[in-house]
């Protein structure tokens, strides 16, 4: 990691005041993945959705921490049942895929038609393959279609 930009970086979000949930997606942006953990943290701990799924992203990926798919659901889980379409969509894809969690297509359908209801397009792309293939529902490939 850059030491000097992360020290410059740093010193613009406490002067420029400048610490919120959106100061961790800067830090994020300019490759400053530690730092970002660090920034979204304390705003997860707090309640903030957004900060919970960037950092169950962190999780799942290995950003700026170890990746931890386990910890990547449970920040995934307390956005989600705030109701963040997003965290909805990235839970539903650790149960399709068994990541921190036992696969289940069930619940990643019941996950992904929440977040649809929100207009998500990922998540209504998603439901989609899961009507066309039948994971968690009845095949159903008109349906599918219309989500596409």
């Amino acid at each position: 990691m850059n030491i000097r930009k992360t020290f410059i970086v740093s010193t613009c979000i406490v002067i420029a005041g400048l610490a919120s949930p959106f100061s961790g997606d800067l830090a994020h942006a300019l490759g400053l993945k530690s730092l970002a953990f660090a920034l979204w943290k304390p705003w997860a701990d707090a309640g903030n959705a957004m900060a919970e799924n960037n950092l169950g992203s962190a999780y799942a990926n290995g950003d700026g921490v170890q990746q931890n798919f386990a910890e990547a659901v449970k920040c995934f889980r307390n956005a989600a049942d705030r109701g963040l379409a997003e965290s909805q969509l990235n839970l539903a894809i650790a149960y399709a895929q068994g990541n921190g969690v036992q696969q289940d297509y069930g619940k990643a359908f019941t996950l992904l038609s929440k977040a649809a209801d929100q207009d998500n397009s990922s998540a209504k792309m998603k439901l989609g393959i899961a009507y066309a293939n039948g994971l968690g529902v009845t095949q159903d490939k008109a349906k599918a279609a219309s989500l596409w």
